[in-house]
């Protein structure tokens, strides 16, 4: 899953993004990802993240 941001506000970096999800994002939304031109940053695949929109598609793994 890619999750463009679209911000370009100073200090919203890959960390910056990461650490909203980690302490609570508002949004129903989570990614295992966080990419800036300098870092990625990543939750483990063990960590359940919301980025299918529905339980079934978060739920299943990819057979390939």
């Amino acid at each position: 899953m890619v999750h463009e941001t679209d911000n370009t506000r100073s200090g919203a970096d890959a960390d910056a993004h990461a650490r909203l999800q980690y302490n609570g994002n508002s949004r129903s939304a989570s990614w295992h990802y966080t990419v800036d031109d300098k870092e990625a940053v990543h939750f483990e695949h063990t960590w359940k993240c919301w980025a299918a929109g529905s339980n079934t598609g978060n739920n299943e793994r990819n057979p390939n």
